[in-house]
């Protein structure tokens, strides 16, 4: 039996008949999220099971805790179920799902968007992530120009905290900041391209779906190991600097100084 099915039959026969000693199973939703969602699980991965309610948490957390937020074991697999409560401010933007109020998704954080476009539901009598999955995909061009360009705009101030630190030689503050560089130019493959993109500990592995050839084009600046002196660090990024804003003037998303600023901050 595969994770999904396993855990949507936990939830159907275990939690779903105690939920409904105090809430209505329509004031639910239930989806299967991360990296199996993602398609990206491996043995090591768990399975991560949310449950997004408006309930507050002193009508359910006693009945349910048992059940919550550990890890346990189902069919073999390890899974979590993480309830997402609509009151709290981690969660909010789920607000907007949850009430079909899909037109505020467009200011919410793209790693949302991305969840959003992978959950797998097991439980949506609304069919609300179905809905909401249909709204983001067909957000037009112009939306992710305008994305991808107010990103580029925040992007160029990364890129010249980057190249300061190195110039000043605080290789330790230059290594913390080629990391936020090197992400901010992979979200821009994302954006350029029309998707949104995942946290961060995902946006690699998703990047090839994405967009191939950049994929293929950034791996190979990593084929003979990460970099680590100042000079590496900063070759390492003005070469995905250049691969990335090639891409961006083939699609003619960002104006040709947000492109030099990009190169030259």
């Amino acid at each position: 039996m595969s994770a999904i099915d396993s855990v949507k039959n936990y939830f159907q026969q275990v939690l779903a008949p105690k939920i409904q000693e105090f809430a209505s199973m329509d004031e639910l939703i239930v989806v299967i999220g991360g990296s199996v969602s993602y398609g990206f699980a491996d043995e090591l991965s768990d399975v991560d099971a949310y449950i997004i309610w408006d309930i507050p948490r002193n009508v359910w957390f006693d009945k349910l805790r048992q059940f919550l937020f550990m890890h346990q074991m189902i069919d073999g697999y390890r899974v979590q179920f993480i309830p997402l409560m609509l009151q709290s401010p981690q969660y909010s933007s789920f607000s907007y799902l949850f009430h079909e109020e899909f037109d505020k998704l467009k200011d919410c954080d793209f790693e949302l968007l991305y969840d959003i476009q992978h959950f797998i539901p097991i439980h949506d009598p609304k069919d609300i992530i179905s809905k909401g999955k249909v709204f983001i995909n067909d957000l037009g061009s112009e939306y992710w120009q305008e994305k991808c360009l107010e990103h580029c705009e925040k992007l160029i101030d990364t890129l010249e905290a980057f190249y300061s630190s190195l110039k000043r030689k605080n290789i330790i503050t230059g290594s913390m900041y080629f990391g936020d560089a090197l992400k901010g130019l992979l979200q821009t493959v994302y954006l350029s391209a029309g998707f949104p993109y995942p946290t961060a500990k995902w946006i690699w592995n998703g990047l090839e779906r994405v967009d191939a050839k950049m994929f293929e084009s950034i791996r190979t600046y990593f084929e003979n190991g990460f970099p680590c002196s100042s000079e590496e660090l900063r070759n390492c990024i003005h070469s995905v600097t250049e691969v990335v804003t090639d891409r961006l003037k083939e699609k003619g998303f960002v104006p040709p100084y947000i492109i030099n600023d990009l190169l030259c901050p």
